[in-house]
């Protein structure tokens, strides 16, 4: 009943939003792939009536795949933004590697300046940190007695920077999906 109960709350969420003339939007990612099996797909063909020890297995070589990022929605006088995508080149990559240093030492500057913020009385930064610490201390003294763990530990910071980082495969990450295909197509769209 819950499950049939929760489908109903989200049909009717829908017909809300659609009443306000609300944009539905649905984007995803596949790859084309030329020649060879298709993908993810293990296939063997055979004929009607063939000896097993006869068959052939369909094995050729991908020659190449592309991948392919795309958003409609249910309006189709909007036009659709679409993104066939290569591999970066190593040029391209040191270009995208210093865009992200850039962005991680701007986030360090922000942190440290919180960080500053916070030892300052009557800042928000400040309040934050003593809500932080005042959670801790009422944690550490409802947990029973007779329970011999460590108390948790007040946090003395909690403005820091965890540094962002890239794998190291060809194809699209985090990061150029959010440079190209969220801030060049979807959003802007």
């Amino acid at each position: 009943m819950s499950t049939l109960s929760g489908r109903l709350t989200g049909f009717s969420a829908t017909l809300d939003w659609l009443q306000r003339d609300a944009l539905f939007v649905f984007t995803d990612e596949t790859y084309i792939r030329a020649g060879g099996r298709p993908h993810k797909r293990h296939r063997i063909t055979a004929i009607s009536g063939e000896q097993p020890e006869e068959r052939s297995s369909y094995r050729d070589p991908i020659y190449f795949s592309i991948m392919m990022w795309g958003a409609m929605c249910e309006d189709d006088k909007v036009e659709r933004p679409m993104l066939l995508w290569e591999w970066e080149t190593p040029e391209e990559r040191q270009i995208h590697d210093r865009e992200l240093n850039d962005e991680n030492q701007q986030q360090r500057d922000e942190a440290r300046e919180r960080q500053v913020l916070a030892e300052v009385p009557e800042t928000v930064q400040n309040r934050i940190l003593n809500a932080a610490n005042a959670v801790v201390d009422t944690e550490n003294f409802q947990r029973p007695a007779g329970k011999r763990r460590r108390p948790y530990k007040r946090p003395d910071q909690i403005f820091t920077h965890k540094k962002l980082t890239r794998d190291q495969s060809k194809g699209i990450d985090w990061f150029l999906y959010r440079k190209y295909v969220l801030h060049e197509r979807l959003f802007c769209w």
